[in-house]
């Protein structure tokens, strides 16, 4: 599979810590930056019953291995309180495509979910959430020779995710257990992800915009 190339990305998504984990993947990931002192609000990380088990998968042995790798050996080495040794057990797949992509989170003592993303049995990215932002998700992606792929954790309520992308098509993303995944199938990288449409059990929705740097004015990497 084609090493991720690097792209980044800053939004008003969610708070999130990447892993150092640079030689498998340059992942883009949404942060949080809205001018306040507030800390991370961990709690919004509750309503994800399939990351706390359930009838979830267990997470493989390579993601599992990718995510202790990833992470610092102990939580005191880290800002946000993320550490191997507060690891609570063994994680759960929460998407598996046809494709071969999975999607596979575990909880903290703290609260925080770290999760793994890999494509054809290969580790691609790995990173840690410390709260969910707005329409109860967080945003992940990364750009390969296919085009574009987002990806993140969606809370309980959650029971649809579409994107838009710049052409205005409402395209529907893959939803699994707390997870979605959206790959643009565009090689060219004439189709990108202009904001996220997620909707609710109790009939709400909300819509999720996504920057425009490193997403809606990415070239093709060179």
């Amino acid at each position: 599979m084609p090493m991720r190339r690097p792209r980044t990305f800053r939004s008003l998504a969610t708070i999130a810590t990447i892993l150092g984990i640079t030689s498998l993947a340059a992942v883009a990931y949404a942060t949080q930056d809205d001018g306040s002192s507030r800390g991370p609000d961990v709690a919004s990380l509750r309503s994800l019953a399939a990351v706390d088990g359930g009838d979830a998968a267990p997470m493989t042995a390579t993601e599992d291995d990718l995510l202790r790798r990833a992470l610092p050996a102990s939580s005191s080495d880290d800002p946000n309180g993320i550490g191997e040794d507060d690891l609570t057990g063994p994680g759960r797949t929460l998407l598996a495509t046809s494709r071969g992509e999975r999607f596979s989170a575990t909880r903290l003592r703290g609260g925080q979910v770290c999760w793994t993303y890999s494509a054809g049995g290969s580790p691609i990215a790995a990173a840690c959430a410390v709260e969910l932002g707005a329409g109860g998700v967080d945003v992940a992606g990364v750009w390969d020779d296919d085009g574009q792929t987002l990806f993140g954790l969606a809370d309980d309520s959650v029971v649809r995710v579409q994107v838009r992308t710049n052409t205005g098509e409402l395209q529907p993303a893959a939803l699994g257990r707390n997870a979605y995944l959206w790959a643009s199938g565009s090689p060219t990288r004439a189709v990108w992800a202009d904001a996220l449409v997620v909707s609710h059990r109790d009939g709400t929705s909300d819509t999720v915009a996504l920057p425009d740097e490193g997403i809606a004015t990415e070239h093709a990497p060179g």
